[in-house]
């Protein structure tokens, strides 16, 4: 499958991953997402061995939940929007 995530945001997510050195592979990856990046993140560390955590907004969808799920990042699901940082709500 040429978009195994149905989204073209894998190959920046491996582009970024494939980037880092050894320490930084073995420390890990953290990224923030409504949905299609943090899948691709997912995807990229799973297959690259690397962990990865997801931050993840309450919005989000469960299919979308179900999807990051399935490769084992640590999720974390906080705060109601991207529009403004949760402590200005």
């Amino acid at each position: 499958m040429l978009q195994p995530t149905h989204s073209f945001k894998v190959r920046g997510a491996f582009s970024a991953l494939t980037q880092l050195t050894a320490k930084q592979k073995k420390r890990g990856v953290v990224t923030a997402s409504g949905g299609n990046h943090g899948l691709a993140v997912a995807y990229a560390a799973t297959t690259l061995a690397i962990p990865a955590t997801v931050y993840l907004p309450e919005s989000a969808t469960d299919i979308k939940l179900a999807a990051i799920r399935r490769f084992g990042p640590e999720m974390v699901v906080h705060g109601s929007s991207w529009t403004r940082p949760t402590r200005w709500q």
